[in-house]
């Protein structure tokens, strides 16, 4: 168990005493490439991690969780995906000790974290299928109209010759 001692800046990790300052350096350099700085899923993370800076309890009002959503069916996610990159950054805010003498965004630069949001599927992962199969679709359509123009032509040709 990781507890805080009497000096904010030292944590018992484990076999010894480690700085704040320590956990972060390491935290970050393994975390840091883990994800694109650019990637939804990780713009989405820092966006609810702001938000719960904001916040005294640590929740998120219904309202500001709806916005936060919207931000991500915007960027490609599914809402699905949304609501567990919001649950992910919620669960580090209050159990890591990053948080704790921190903001929560700073519990998002640890490897465990990285990790639960990389198992959330990217933004358009699910798109490139319903698109594929929307084109699937209008191509059967368009070769039934065309089909069935044709057989018109043909009965036309054969009734008024």
């Amino acid at each position: 168990m990781r507890d805080l001692y009497a000096d904010r800046n030292t944590w018992d990790i484990e076999d010894g005493l480690v700085s704040t300052d320590e956990i972060d350096a390491a935290a970050v350099r393994r975390a840091t490439f883990k994800m694109n700085p650019s990637d939804a899923r990780w713009v989405l993370a820092i966006r609810v991690a702001h938000a719960l800076d904001s916040l005294q309890g640590g929740a998120l009002a219904p309202e500001r969780r709806e916005k936060l959503i919207r931000l991500a069916t915007n960027m490609g996610l599914r809402s699905f995906d949304a609501n567990l990159i919001i649950a992910i950054v919620q669960d580090a805010a209050r159990t890591s000790p990053l948080a704790k003498i921190s903001t929560p965004a700073a519990a998002l630069h640890t490897e465990q974290v990285m990790d639960r949001l990389a198992m959330v599927p990217p933004a358009g992962a699910f798109a490139s299928n319903a698109k594929s199969e929307g084109r699937a679709i209008l191509v059967q359509a368009s070769i039934a109209l065309l089909v069935g123009v044709a057989i018109c032509v043909a009965l036309a040709t054969f009734f008024f010759g």
